[in-house]
This record gives structure tokens, sequence and C-alpha cells, in this order.
């Protein structure tokens, strides 16, 4: 039988390496940690900015705040809906060479989706 002592103590060491387990990087092949999907986040996210300031500055969303948008290599956005109050928007990035995934953009915020294979 093991004293009690050193079950608690195993119990301890137990519980501490499975939280610093959670520490550590985690070693995925996540498609949405790609280089070209980080560019095409960071684009998401300036365009999802730039509809926020022209809202505060007009009252309205308008997508005219987006024509100098750099987009990187691959990287595409749609206007998928666009309300005639001119209140609600939503746009979708994606990315060429990454047609699983994309991102929504909508006056809420940023989504990450992953697409449903064609």
């Amino acid at each position: 039988m093991i004293p009690s002592r050193r079950l608690a103590s195993l119990f301890f060491s137990l519980i501490t390496a499975a939280l610093l387990a959670g520490c550590l990087p985690q070693t995925s092949s996540d498609a949405f940690a790609t280089p070209q999907a980080i560019e095409a986040e960071r684009t998401a996210t300036i365009a999802y900015h730039r509809m926020q300031i022209g809202f505060l500055e007009t009252g309205s969303f308008s997508t005219h705040v987006l024509i100098d948008l750099q987009l990187p290599r691959g990287v595409r956005w749609t206007l998928e809906e666009f309300s005639d109050l001119d209140r609600d928007y939503r746009l979708l990035f994606t990315v060429d060479d990454l047609p699983g995934i994309a991102w929504r953009v909508t006056p809420r915020g940023i989504e990450r989706l992953r697409l449903a294979s064609a």
C-alpha cells in the first residue's frame, strides 16, 4: 500500500504536469497558422477597422473606405451582404491557396470560418 503522503505527492505532480502541458506550444497543422492565413487575417482586421472608422465619421457603412486596401497576393474579399440602411454588411476574405478557410467581417467583428469542400 502507498503511504498517503507519497500518494498526495504523486497526485500533486500529475496535476502540475497536466497544467504545464497546457502551456506548451501547439504543433498543429492548422491552416489558420500559415503565413498566408496570418496575412489574410491581418488584412481582414484592417478592413474591419476601416469600416468602423468610416461609420464613426459618416454614420453609415461604405465599402469606399476599402478602395486602397492593400491585399496580399492571393487574398480576395467579397461583399456578401449590405443592408439598405447602410447599418450592416458582411465581407468574406479568402486566400486562393487555402480553399478551406475564410474570414467573415461584420460590424460585430471578425470570424474565422472553415468552409465545406465543394
